[in-house]
């Protein structure tokens, strides 16, 4: 549901064709209320809305460069890693995901598309980091099943990039 003509989505950002790992959120949370704080916002031209390249995005999004600085302590560069939105919208937080009888044309077809490049990995073998996992496991329960899913603690921040250095260390070593 796009109540706000301001609000940019963000569906999917990295490699969808190749990564070396997955990484699942909920929704790019953020005001829906504050759009000129957005990264994808402050990124004028160079943003798009399906696509978007992490060495792009880092560079206006300090949650992503702080996270992906995790990944580079192990030599993965950024143009391996795939990341998947449930929800393509901003939200204050993922619990205010509307229910998906709410949502518009343009997000249930990006949730589709993103669950088809996530079967897609899944076929190759691809291991998956659920950062956040609740919507995903809802509308996939057997993704748990899955041999690479790594599902993070529910916890905040530090706890996640911890699970994000465990799940490193189970698939690439430093």
């Amino acid at each position: 549901m796009n109540d706000n003509a301001h609000q940019l989505p963000v569906s999917q950002i990295g490699n969808k064709s190749n990564p070396k790992f997955v990484i699942l959120l909920a929704n790019p949370a953020r005001d829906p209320n504050e759009y000129e704080d957005f990264p994808e916002y402050k990124m004028g031209d160079k943003y798009k809305a399906e696509g978007m390249q992490f060495n792009v995005f880092r560079q206006y999004c300090d949650w992503w460069d702080t996270l992906l600085k995790i990944t580079d302590e192990y030599n993965i560069n950024d143009s391996y890693i795939c990341s998947l939105d449930y929800y393509p919208y901003h939200t204050q937080g993922s619990k205010l995901i509307p229910k998906k009888d709410n949502w518009d044309s343009y997000s249930l077809k990006r949730l589709e598309e993103n669950k088809s490049i996530l079967s897609e990995l899944k076929g190759k073998g691809i291991p998956v980091f659920a950062y956040y996992w609740g919507h995903w496991l809802k509308e996939i329960p057997e993704l748990k099943n899955y041999p690479k899913f790594y599902q993070s603690k529910n916890g905040w921040k530090n706890t996640k990039r911890k699970e994000l250095r465990n799940f490193l260390d189970i698939y690439f070593k430093k």
